[in-house]
């Protein structure tokens, strides 16, 4: 799912009533109708040459940074975007030039939200949640950490303990313990109290404690796991008893700050989609720069402003409410 945000202030309602005015006189639903009909004319060769193209659009927007399954999203879109553009030319509504203008635009935007993508995914990913779960219960009380022996840990302030009558008193529930370089994480209590810490907060944990697990170890999380029993919890003597924890470092609790107020890629890639614009013509395949069916019955006129008289639109001789630049961000899937 691509998220796009929408500060307050930022949605044009003047613009936006005068796009609801044209769909309620029907000019969406007629061009829509006859952008499927065209379509519906080059559908098998379109089909056969979709895959291709999808891969192409796919690899150009695709980024060190990104979740692996934003660029595919973005592909879809933008064969959307490319399809209605390329029927728009043909039948006449744009200019070879517009049509490129506007291709050049939906991909700068749609390479924009990309980037913005990074910063939903980064604050809705599992284990990164359960870290910051994990740290706000034992900052504030909820939980707590030992050493080995069960006693309180080096810089007991740190992990949940805090000092009365001049003796440090655990705070909360034990999730784990702490020496050296090493945590030692008791999964279902850890996990148990992370949930709980989302609850409160309207964010809870999607996944199970299981799940939870597999990802920690997929992202490098843990510090050593069991290989000979197959299992990612470790054996290992702590307050007295052998127990299966999770062996992670002392910085786990510790997750790197996403600096929203600075981008989270690098200043090189915030420019890879104005730079780097596929082509909304190829010389070979479906996408080649087409000789239109028809002809207009003369060649539309611009008038001032950039816009095209009323007697060259379709949908009850209106005219566009808006100009050129403004024009309504189309938003179509993968065309068929």
């Amino acid at each position: 799912m691509l998220v796009l945000e929408l500060a307050p202030g930022q949605l044009n309602w003047q613009h936006l009533s005068g796009c609801q005015k044209d769909a309620a006189n029907g000019l969406y639903a007629q061009a829509m109708a006859s952008f499927v009909q065209w379509l519906a004319t080059r559908y098998e060769k379109l089909c056969s040459e979709l895959k291709e193209e999808h891969a192409v659009l796919r690899e150009a927007a695709s980024t060190n940074t990104q979740h692996r399954r934003t660029p595919g999203i973005i592909a879809d879109l933008a064969l959307g975007l490319k399809y209605f553009l390329l029927f728009a030319n043909e039948v006449g509504a744009l200019s070879e030039a517009e049509a490129e203008g506007l291709w050049m635009q939906g991909w700068r935007a749609l390479g924009e939200a990309a980037a913005a993508q990074f910063q939903h995914q980064a604050a809705g990913e599992p284990t990164r949640r359960f870290r910051e779960l994990l740290s706000a219960a034992v900052a504030s009380g909820r939980a707590h950490l030992a050493g080995t022996e069960g006693y309180e840990p080096t810089s007991p302030g740190a992990w949940g303990w805090r000092l009365s009558w001049e003796e440090w008193r655990p705070q909360g529930e034990r999730v784990g313990w702490t020496t050296g370089e090493d945590l030692y994480l008791e999964p279902e209590a850890a996990f148990a109290v992370a949930q709980r810490q989302g609850r409160d907060s309207g964010d809870p944990l999607t996944i199970t404690g299981k799940t939870l697990r597999r990802r920690l170890h997929e992202r490098g999380l843990l510090a050593s796991t069991d290989d000979k029993r197959q299992v990612l919890t470790v054996r290992h003597t702590l307050d007295g008893s052998r127990r299966n924890v999770l062996h992670t470092s002392s910085n786990f609790l510790s997750t790197p700050s996403t600096r929203p107020d600075q981008p989270d890629h690098e200043p090189r890639e915030s420019h890879r989609y104005k730079v780097s614009v596929p082509p909304l013509w190829s010389d070979q395949g479906f996408i080649t720069r087409p000789a239109p069916d028809h002809k207009p019955d003369q060649e539309p006129q611009l008038g001032s402003g950039g816009q095209i008289p009323g007697e060259h639109w379709s949908g009850n001789g209106q005219e566009p409410d808006h100009q050129p630049d403004q024009r309504t961000a189309y938003s179509c899937g993968k065309p068929g």
